[in-house]
C-alpha cells in the first residue's frame, strides 16, 4: 500500500530489504516473550507447560526463594536485547549479518561450541558425537527460526549458560561479565557490561513500578 515503506537496496547485504511492519514485529515479539518466560519457569520448575513436573528435568540453580523466574527472565531478556536487538534476522540467522562474527547463533548469540553441553534435548551419546565444527554448526542451526521450539532451544542453552556464569562471578555484572567473555570476571568493569546492567536495572524498576501500580491500597507488596 502507499503507506508502507518501500524496498532498498543494501549495498553490505546484497540484495533489496524492507523494514519488519510494525504489526509484524509486536507478534513476533510477543512469541519471543511467552517463551523466554515459559522456558525460565521450566528451567527453574522442572514443570512442563500443562502444569505436570518433568522428572527427568533437573532444575537450574538460580539464587533461592521467590522470584527466580523472574529474575532468570529479566537476566536472559537484556542479554538478548544487547546481543542481537531482538533481530528478525539474527532470530533466523539469515546472511549476512544474522550470525556474530565467530558465528555465534540465534538472539542470544550464543558460541557453537558451547551449545551441545547446554541442551537437554541431546542425548549423551549425542554430545559425544559433537567433536567437530561441522557438527557443532548442525546443533547451532536448531536454535535458529521464529517459531517456539527454535525459541526455547535458544533460550535454554542461553539460561544455561548464564548460570554458569553466576557462579563464576560474583554479582549482576559478574554474571554478564563471564556469559560474554566466557569466565573472565575482570570484564565486569567494562562498558559494554555497565550498559547491560543499567538495562536490567531499568527492566527490574520497571516490573516493580508495574506491580506496585496494581497494588490496592493497604496490601503489602
Amino acid at each position: 500500500g502507499v503507506l508502507c515503506v518501500p524496498p532498498r537496496r543494501n549495498a553490505y547485504r546484497g540484495r533489496w530489504v524492507r523494514h519488519e511492519q510494525r504489526a509484524t514485529t509486536e507478534a513476533r515479539i510477543a512469541v519471543i516473550t511467552k517463551t523466554l518466560v515459559a522456558t525460565a519457569n521450566r528451567m527453574v520448575t522442572c514443570r512442563l507447560p500443562n502444569g505436570d513436573v518433568d522428572f527427568e528435568c533437573t532444575p537450574l540453580r538460580w539464587g533461592g526463594g521467590k522470584g527466580q523466574v523472574q529474575s532468570l527472565s529479566i537476566f536472559a531478556a537484556t542479554v538478548a536485547l544487547h546481543e542481537s536487538g531482538l533481530r528478525e534476522d539474527v532470530q533466523i540467522g539469515a546472511p549476512p549479518m544474522g550470525r556474530g562474527p565467530a558465528n555465534e547463533s540465534c538472539l542470544l548469540q550464543i558460541m557453537p561450541d558451547q551449545i551441545a553441553q547446554n541442551a537437554s534435548w541431546l542425548s549423551e551419546e549425542e554430545r559425544k558425537k559433537v567433536r567437530n565444527k561441522a557438527d557443532q554448526e548442525q546443533i547451532a542451526k536448531q536454535l535458529l527460526g521464529t517459531d517456539p521450539e527454535a525459541l526455547g532451544r535458544c533460550f535454554e542453552v542461553g539460561m544455561r549458560a548464564l548460570a554458569r556464569a553466576r557462579t563464576q562471578c560474583a554479582g549482576d555484572a559478574g554474571t554478564f561479565a563471564a556469559y560474554g567473555t566466557g569466565g573472565r570476571c575482570g570484564a565486569a568493569s567494562s562498558g559494554w557490561v555497565t550498559e547491560r546492567v543499567r538495562t536490567l536495572t531499568s527492566m527490574r524498576a520497571f516490573i516493580t513500578g508495574g506491580a506496585a501500580a496494581k497494588q490496592k491500597p493497604g496490601e503489602k507488596s
